[in-house]
C-alpha cells in the first residue's frame, strides 16, 4: 500500500526513516491541530494515534508525547474561549451534552448509512456493510500476512501493521464515543464521528487493493466504484441529517400555518440557543418573513404585547422560564407546537402580554 502514507498523515510518521522523522512529526502535529480546531472527535482519533504507538511504536513514544503536549497547548486559547462564552450564555456544552436516554439500534443503523453509501433502504445499508467488512476481516486476517507481520521480514508485514493502524483509527473513535453516551446517556448523533470515516474509507479501499488474485481485486475495485457510483445519485442521507425533514424546517411550516397575523415583524424569544438557531434556518429556507427570531437570555423582560418563544425540551432553564410566564397574570400562553421526538423536541409558544411590563435593556 504505497500511497497510504502520503493520504494519511498519520501512516507517514511512524513509516518514514530516521532522516526525516522529525519533519513528519511536524507536520501530523500540524495537521492534528487544524483537526481538533475543526471537530472536538478529532481528540478521539488523536488519543486513538498516541495508544496505538505507547503499545505498538514505543521507539516513538517520546516523539508523539511531545507532539500530544503541542497539541494540548495550542488548544488552551479555545477552551478559554469556550468557558469564557459559557459563563455569557445561559446554555452550557455540558446542557447541549446531556441527554435522559442513550443512542438506540435507529443511531447503528444511520452511522452505517453515514458510512457505506446513505441509503434510506435498511437491506442495502445492511448489505453493504457486511461486503466492506467481509472484505476487511479476508484481507487482515490472511495467513500469510499474519505470519509475515509477526517475523516482519516482508513487505506484506509492514503493510499489514498499516492496515492495522487505519482499522484501529477508524473503529476507536465509535467504540469510545458510543460506550460514552450509552453509559452517561450523553447526546450521540452519527456526525460526531465523522472523523473516522477517512481512515475507514482508506481501509476498505487498500484492502480490495492488497486482494491475492487479480480477478479478485478487479472484482473488488469494480464493485467500489460502482457502489460510490450509485451513491452518488442518491441524496436520502444528505435530507435525513440537515434537510428539509429536520425539525427546524417542519416547526417553521407549522409556525407559518398556525400564525393568524399576516404583516410583521412578529418577534420569536428565542430562550434556548439551538432552537432559536435552527428555526431562524427554517425560516429562511421556508422564505417566511413575518417573523424575527431575537437570541436572548431566558431572565429578560418581554416587552412586546404579541410574540412566540422558542425553546427545546430538555434545556431546563427555558422550560423554567416558560413555567414563570405561565403562572404570571401578566402573560396568556398559547397552545404550544412541537417538532422532533422527545426529549429534545423542538417548541414553539405563542404569548400575548395581559398588563404591560415595559422594555428591558438586557434584550439583545
Amino acid at each position: 500500500c504505497p500511497s497510504l502514507p502520503v493520504r494519511y498523515p498519520h501512516v507517514l510518521h511512524l513509516r518514514r526513516g530516521a532522516q526525516d522523522q522529525n519533519r513528519a512529526l511536524i507536520i501530523l502535529t500540524t495537521i492534528n491541530i487544524l483537526f481538533i480546531y475543526t471537530h472536538y472527535f478529532a481528540w478521539l482519533i488523536v488519543l486513538a494515534q498516541y495508544l496505538w504507538v505507547a503499545f505498538t511504536e514505543r521507539r516513538h513514544l517520546r516523539r508523539i508525547t511531545a507532539a500530544a503536549a503541542i497539541l494540548v497547548l495550542s488548544f488552551v486559547p479555545w477552551v478559554g474561549g469556550v468557558v469564557y462564552v459559557s459563563t455569557r450564555v445561559p446554555i452550557t456544552i455540558w446542557d447541549q451534552a446531556s441527554w435522559n436516554r442513550p443512542p438506540s439500534a435507529h443511531s447503528v443503523l444511520l452511522l452505517l448509512r453515514c458510512f457505506n453509501g446513505g441509503f434510506e433502504s435498511i437491506g442495502w445499508t445492511v448489505a453493504a456493510s457486511a461486503v466492506f467488512l467481509l472484505l476487511v476481516i479476508v484481507t487482515l486476517t490472511r495467513r500469510d500476512s499474519v505470519a509475515a507481520a509477526r517475523t516482519q521480514d516482508r513487505q506484506d508485514g509492514s503493510d499489514l501493521k498499516r492496515l492495522g493502524l487505519l482499522a484501529w483509527l477508524a473503529v476507536f473513535p465509535l467504540i469510545v464515543s458510543f460506550a460514552a453516551a450509552y453509559a452517561f446517556t450523553w447526546k450521540w448523533m452519527p456526525r460526531y464521528v465523522i472523523v473516522s470515516i477517512a481512515p475507514y474509507l482508506l481501509l476498505v479501499s487498500a484492502c480490495a487493493f492488497r486482494l491475492r488474485t487479480p480477478q479478485a481485486r478487479a472484482l473488488a475495485i469494480a464493485f467500489l466504484l460502482g457502489w460510490v457510483a450509485i451513491a452518488s445519485l442518491k441524496d436520502d442521507l444528505a435530507e435525513t441529517l440537515h434537510g428539509p425533514s429536520a425539525q427546524s424546517y417542519w416547526l417553521a411550516e407549522d409556525l407559518s400555518r398556525a400564525e393568524t397575523r399576516t404583516e410583521g415583524p412578529i418577534p420569536i424569544y428565542g430562550l434556548s440557543p439551538y432552537a432559536e438557531q435552527g428555526l431562524r434556518l427554517g425560516l429562511d429556507i421556508t422564505g417566511e418573513r413575518r417573523f424575527k427570531t431575537i437570541a436572548c437570555r431566558v431572565d429578560v423582560l418581554l416587552p412586546d404585547d404579541y410574540f412566540w418563544v422558542a425553546l427545546t425540551e430538555h434545556d431546563p432553564l427555558a422550560n423554567a422560564r416558560v413555567k414563570a410566564l405561565a403562572s404570571d397574570p401578566g402573560y396568556s400562553l398559547g397552545e404550544p407546537i412541537y417538532r422532533g421526538a422527545s426529549p429534545q423536541r423542538h417548541i414553539l409558544i405563542p404569548v400575548r402580554q395581559v398588563i404591560r411590563k415595559g422594555i428591558n435593556p438586557q434584550l439583545r
